[in-house]
């Protein structure tokens, strides 16, 4: 197990370019996802606005772990759009918030970035774990994430069983009725299709944990 390893400013922006890079390459399948509720352009809008938010963190003056993820929080809800980018860009915002005045984040605070990303989704969409959103992934990434803090493991292994976590979470939209977003005009319909927020809230977290404390100074 290694305690050593913190996400510093410059190693969030590299998870940010990680994020953008998973999400490319899945937009298709997002926007696949999409399609049944939505316009089906779900992966295309937020793979773009991620790659501007990869973009512009790297030209931050102090890319402290706050500045970044706001700054990734404000490029989505402006370049996103619609209720969609409201939602993206309060996680982000939210994140920020669990990560105010730190220089570097260790396990138990990434578990307060979760937790505030998730507080900040559900203030602003309303959702519940069970509606159908990306609040579900969120959800089970944050309890994954308490649980294995509590049993003290390192930073790489909260964020590793957190993005599990979300991905389970993602998939068991599946079975779900919506009751927010869009997808609730459908009722039952619904019920057979993966939600796409969730699923890019897992893949997003996914490309996290692939990056975090690759080196053993992890700057």
């Amino acid at each position: 197990m290694s305690g050593l390893c913190v996400i510093a400013g410059t190693r969030w922006i590299e998870m940010i370019a990680a994020a953008a890079a998973a999400i490319g390459k899945r937009q298709d399948d997002l926007n696949a996802l999409d399609s049944t509720v939505g316009d089906g352009d779900h992966g295309t809008n937020i793979a773009a606005a991620l790659a501007k938010a990869a973009a512009s963190v790297t030209e931050l003056p102090e890319p402290a772990p706050e500045a970044v993820l706001n700054e990734v929080g404000s490029t989505l809800a402006t370049e996103m759009g619609g209720a969609a980018g409201v939602i993206f860009g309060a996680f982000f915002r939210g994140a920020a918030l669990g990560t105010a005045g730190k220089a570097g984040i260790d396990a138990p605070q990434y578990v307060e970035v979760l937790r505030s990303g998730l507080k900040e989704v559900q203030k602003w969409g309303k959702a519940r774990p069970g509606d159908k959103t990306m609040v579900d992934a969120l959800a089970a990434a944050l309890r994954a994430a308490e649980a294995a803090v509590a049993q003290q493991q390192s930073l790489e292994v909260v964020m590793q069983v957190a993005a599990a976590a979300a991905h389970q979470g993602a998939e068991a939209t599946t079975a779900m009725e919506a009751r927010k977003g869009r997808a609730r005009f459908l009722g039952p319909r619904a019920i057979g299709f993966q939600d796409a927020g969730a699923t890019s809230i897992a893949l997003l977290l996914s490309a996290w944990s692939e990056v975090v404390c690759t080196n053993a100074t992890n700057p």
